[in-house]
């Protein structure tokens, strides 16, 4: 089997992209390409045009002159938000007339699942402004914990982290109890003081990373102040439960955890793998195996060799039709 596919991850860093060689049991990878502009979410999700010409931009730079891709898939923050109209525009910038058998789209954390475990089963928990777990039996069941928005959810995530720091920062500033001084003081140097702060939070669409923003602060205020250290001590917390909450009955007993906010180290990763050993032994922690373009990659090749995994939600573009849910089976 010959010819080429194409994985995208898309989300508020960027557009990445990589072209593989399809091989006779999956793909070889070639090369990839990003494009670095900030994707703007808004509340009905990333902008389809924005991103198709970021997605046909670096399709381009990939592709040997000439060529086309069999299969493209796109792993997305804020899938779930785009109406049927957007996907409809998504899929007629990104493929500009050129014949592209089958674009398909999912949620990131798909993707993600699929680049830390593969196709075999298991649990992965992503957790970078938000907080969302994953999990299959690989044989068709798929459940999803949290990733409710960081406004309702997203527990333990990077805007958690931020939103429960400024609260304990803001409770310093009234003298009420369970404030700190150390993230007072990070609050106003990071945003000049605290009437500054509830009015960017007010103004801003992109609430959720303006939060998660204070999160590094709290990190950083972590090696000495006991407040900071218990918020990240209870993030990691979450985060396991989240991860747990998400594995099907008979799936393999094995998780990974990825994301940026995963870089904050101990205390919250500790924290996660002390929650994990002591509710679930069983489960092993294993070391991601690939990222999230890594999976968007291993899922276009799955589509061309007709053997994507049972049950998961992916949905096929058209740019000419009404698109359609494309689960695998």
């Amino acid at each position: 089997m010959t010819g080429h596919v194409l994985g995208f991850d898309i989300g508020g860093t960027g557009v990445r992209g990589a072209l593989a060689r399809i091989t006779a049991d999956g793909a070889e990878p070639l090369a990839t390409r990003a494009d670095p502009t900030p994707v703007r979410m808004g509340p009905d999700g990333v902008d389809p045009d924005e991103v198709g010409r970021a997605v046909a931009g670096v399709a381009a730079a990939l592709l040997p002159p000439g060529r086309t891709a069999e299969a493209v898939v796109l792993g997305c923050t804020g899938a779930a938000l785009l109406g049927a109209g957007l996907r409809h525009r998504l899929a007629a910038t990104i493929t500009l007339g050129r014949p592209i058998p089958t674009v398909l789209l999912c949620s990131d954390v798909l993707t993600s699942h699929i680049g830390a475990l593969g196709t075999g089963g298991g649990v992965v928990v992503a957790a970078g402004t938000g907080a969302i777990a994953l999990g299959s039996d690989s044989r068709g069941t798929w459940r999803r914990s949290d990733g409710w928005g960081t406004l309702l959810g997203d527990s333990g995530g990077g805007a958690w982290i931020g939103r429960t720091g400024i609260d304990a920062a803001l409770r310093s500033h009234d003298g009420r109890p369970g404030g700190s001084p150390a993230l007072l003081d990070a609050l106003n140097a990071r945003y000049g003081s605290p009437a500054a702060l509830v009015h960017a939070v007010a103004s801003r669409p992109d609430r959720g990373a303006l939060l998660a923003g204070f999160a590094r602060d709290v990190a950083v205020a972590a090696v000495a102040d006991p407040v900071a250290y218990r918020i990240l001590r209870t993030a990691g917390r979450h985060l396991a439960d989240t991860l747990l909450a998400a594995l099907p009955p008979g799936a393999p007993p094995h998780a990974a955890a990825v994301g940026n906010l995963l870089h904050a180290g101990p205390p919250l990763t500790t924290a996660l793998t002390d929650r994990l050993t002591a509710r679930a032994p069983h489960i092993r922690l294993l070391t991601p195996a690939g990222t999230s373009l890594d999976g968007a990659v291993t899922l276009a090749a799955a589509a061309v060799h007709q053997a994507l995994p049972p049950g998961a939600d992916l949905e096929r573009l058209t740019p000419a039709a009404h698109p359609t849910t494309a689960q695998a089976a």
